[in-house]
Formats: C-alpha cells, structure tokens, sequence
C-alpha cells in the first residue's frame, strides 16, 4: 500500500525526493529480504531512486543518510564517512543523529 502511495505522488511529481527515497528504501528492504532472481533488480531501482532523490534535492538529510547507509553495506567506507560528516553539518533532528550513531559505532568496530 505504501509502495502504491509513493508511485502515485512519482506520477504526480516526478522528482519528488521523499517519494523517492522511501521507494528507494522499500527496493533495499525488499532486495535484502528476497534473494532471489529479483535480488540484483531491487538493488538496482534502490539505487537509481537514490540517486535521483539525492540530485533533487541534496540537501535532504534523509537521503544522505540512505547513501551512507548504503555505501556501508557496499563496503566504501570513505563515503560512508562523507556523507555521515555531511548530515552531521545540516542535521537539525535528533532521530536521525541517533541512525548516525548506530551506523558510526557499526564503522568503527569493522576498523578496529
């Protein structure tokens, strides 16, 4: 139901970034419980809604912090601390710092 919600405001509003990233998460979500035939595909839409959300509207802390999260799971730690430092700068809400922390703790105990 939710996916369908996000797909509608697409049609509405192409480049609408909160539609965006929460079907580029739902993509991820979907990807990391599936892993299937579909498993390379929904990461693919993931990213590719990332993206797009990021260039609407980079300063959307929310997608930083997906792009952080998802380049942690790839493994490019260098960009997980950029984009991290970057949310950290424009941050303003206090439940996302505590998402920061999680996944800085998760980074610093993989380069212990």
């Amino acid at each position: 139901m939710a996916r369908k919600a996000f797909e509608r405001v697409l049609q509405m509003e192409p480049d609408n970034a909160n539609a965006l990233i929460y079907l580029s998460i739902l993509d991820l979500n979907q990807a990391k419980e599936i892993k299937d035939e579909t498993f390379l595909e929904n990461i693919s839409k993931g990213r590719d809604k990332l993206k797009k959300s990021y260039k609407a509207n980079y300063k959307n802390p929310v997608v930083a912090l997906q792009l952080a999260d998802y380049c942690f799971n790839k493994k490019e730690y260098d960009k997980v601390k950029n984009y991290l430092e970057y949310i950290y700068i424009i941050l303003f809400c206090i439940k996302l710092i505590y998402k920061i922390i999680i996944i800085i703790i998760r980074l610093n105990f993989l380069l212990i």
